[in-house]
C-alpha cells in the first residue's frame, strides 16, 4: 500500500479522492449560502423604482414610463417649444450585472447608458463619468403625484452646470 492510498471497507480511497468528496461535501453545504448572497448582490430591482411607472409633465415637458414587464421600463421624453415638439428622447431602464441601467437615446446625439449608484423607493441617481453631457441625471420622488429630474455634468468651463425638472403626474388617457 502506498502512502496516497488508504483502504477502508473494501476501497481505496487516495488523497485526491477525500479532497474531492470533502469537496462536494462543503459545496453542498455552502451553496446555498451563496446562491443566496450572489443573489443578494445582483442590487435593485425594477420594482424598487416602480413610481416612476406613469405620466409626468412639467412646463414644456413630458415624460412618460411603463411599467417594467418583461425586465424593462421604457420611456420617452419630449419637450416643447411653441408649440412644437423641439427635443425628444427615447429611454430604458433594464437590470444589468450588479445594478440598473438606463439606456437614452436623445435626439441630435448618440445614445450613452448610465449605471445607476442609488435606487431607492424614493429615488435613483444614473451616473456615466465619461459622457460628456450630462455626467449624471437624478430622479426622486417628492410626493405620489410629483418627481424631480435632475440633470448635471461638467460645462464647457468645467465647472458643473444642470437644471432640474419638476414633474406633475398627469394622465395617460389621450382623451
Amino acid at each position: 500500500m502506498n502512502v496516497m492510498t488508504r483502504k477502508t471497507g473494501g476501497r481505496s480511497h487516495g488523497i485526491l479522492g477525500r479532497a474531492l468528496v470533502l469537496g462536494v461535501a462543503v459545496g453542498v453545504l455552502l451553496g446555498a449560502p451563496l446562491r443566496q448572497a450572489a443573489a443578494q448582490t445582483t442590487g435593485p430591482d425594477l420594482d424598487v423604482i416602480s413610481w416612476m411607472v406613469g405620466c409626468w409633465s412639467a412646463d414644456g415637458v413630458e415624460e412618460r414610463w411603463t411599467d417594467g414587464a418583461g425586465g424593462q421600463m421604457l420611456g420617452v421624453n419630449r419637450e416643447f417649444r411653441d408649440g412644437r415638439v423641439d427635443r425628444w428622447e427615447s429611454l430604458r431602464i433594464f437590470q444589468g450585472r450588479s445594478r440598473l441601467i438606463l439606456a437614452a437615446n436623445p435626439s441630435h446625439q448618440p445614445p450613452a447608458q448610465f449605471v445607476a449608484r442609488v435606487a431607492t423607493t424614493d429615488s435613483v441617481a444614473f451616473h456615466n463619468p465619461e459622457h460628456d453631457f450630462p455626467t449624471e441625471i437624478r430622479y426622486r420622488r417628492v410626493r405620489r403625484d410629483s418627481m424631480t429630474a435632475v440633470v448635471t455634468g461638467p460645462g464647457a468651463d468645467g465647472r458643473v452646470r444642470g437644471f432640474e425638472i419638476r414633474f406633475g403626474r398627469v394622465s395617460c388617457d389621450p382623451a
